[in-house]
């Protein structure tokens, strides 16, 4: 997969190959069925998104108290691992969220230099 980038509008766009190779970030969420802990609570108890390189990171979602906590992982299954609670957590990817028009960048406004102020 690569991005279309766009610096002038008046010129043809460059493809460009984002950063970890061809495949984009893969989102996912934390289902819970049962809480050994008493902490998180079930349903869907964090989010994460798993970069091409195999890192990962996730977001709980403070429902219970209020702590939205980041964490970064090395792998997907380090997660697991530690928030699994012996399967009562389950690991779910969310369809394909990214496409080349997505990852369109276009300028909205030109500063003295030529460049973009700001992408949008």
């Amino acid at each position: 997969m690569s991005a279309t980038v766009t610096t002038d509008p008046t010129s043809a766009p460059v493809r460009i190959q984002p950063r970890g190779g061809p495949q984009p970030p893969r989102v996912f969420f934390l289902w819970r069925t049962k809480d050994p802990s008493g902490v998180s609570g079930t349903g869907c108890v964090a989010w994460g998104v798993e970069w091409p390189d195999g890192h990962a990171a996730t977001q709980w979602s403070g429902d219970r108290y209020g702590i939205a906590q980041i964490t970064e992982w090395e792998r997907v299954q380090d997660i697991l691992t530690i928030h699994g609670h012996g399967g009562a957590t389950e690991l779910r990817y969310l369809g394909p969220l990214v496409c080349d028009s997505c990852l369109t960048i276009q300028p909205s406004h030109r500063g003295e230099s030529g460049t973009p102020d700001r992408m949008r």
